[in-house]
This record gives structure tokens, sequence and C-alpha cells, in this order.
């Protein structure tokens, strides 16, 4: 029991001496924009929080990846409305910002529960 404690206690001091990394935290992200859904609504509203973003198109995917709408968005509009949603399940979907290139800039999801 003593070489187990003591092996522990070496442990410790060895650790003390070792130099510490220090570990830098990233701000949070602004955030690119915000969905406005309400379950009684036959669209969803994208507003977008942040100009010059690089955002090109607004994409709804399903939860295995496959687009279901999308919208080009122009870059002077603070809202993007997606219409028609009353075609999909009930279920959750993903908003998708991509750029030009088609990397995501941005993801949120909703759910989409018709009455």
């Amino acid at each position: 029991q003593f070489k187990i404690a003591l092996g522990i206690g070496l442990i410790f001091l060895i650790g003390g001496f070792l130099p510490m990394q220090s570990v830098i935290a990233k701000p949070p992200a602004e955030k690119l924009f915000q969905i406005l859904y309400t379950p009684s609504s036959t669209e969803v509203i994208i507003k977008f929080l942040t100009s010059n973003s690089g955002i090109y198109k607004i994409e709804i995917a399903n939860l295995i990846g496959r687009s279901v709408k999308q919208k080009l968005y122009n870059s002077t509009d603070e809202r993007l409305s997606i219409t028609d949603i009353n075609d999909l399940p009930n279920g959750i979907y993903i908003v998708l910002a991509k750029d030009k290139s088609g990397k995501i800039l941005e993801s949120s999801k909703f759910i989409l529960n018709h009455p």
C-alpha cells in the first residue's frame, strides 16, 4: 500500500513540474440567421442577422441529408420566406446556409409539426 501511495505521490509531484498548456477559448461565432416558424404557418422565415455573410443559398434538408427545399438569397434582403412546406411530412429538418461553392456556413434545425 505504501508503494502505491508513493507512486501516486511521485506522479503528482512530477506532474507539477511539467509545463502547463494554456487553452484559449474561441469567442462564440456570430450567428448568421434565425429561424422563425410556428406550427400553424405554411412557411418558414429565415431572418438574417449579419450582412455580407457570404450566404448564397438557403437549403432545407431532412435528417438523412436530402435537400427538400432551397432558395437563393439576395444579400439585400433581411428575411427570406420558404413557402409551401405543407407538402413535407412532420419531422426534424436542418436549415443550411451555403456559399457559392456549396460550403455550409451555418446550420440550424427546426421541427415541422403540422396541426
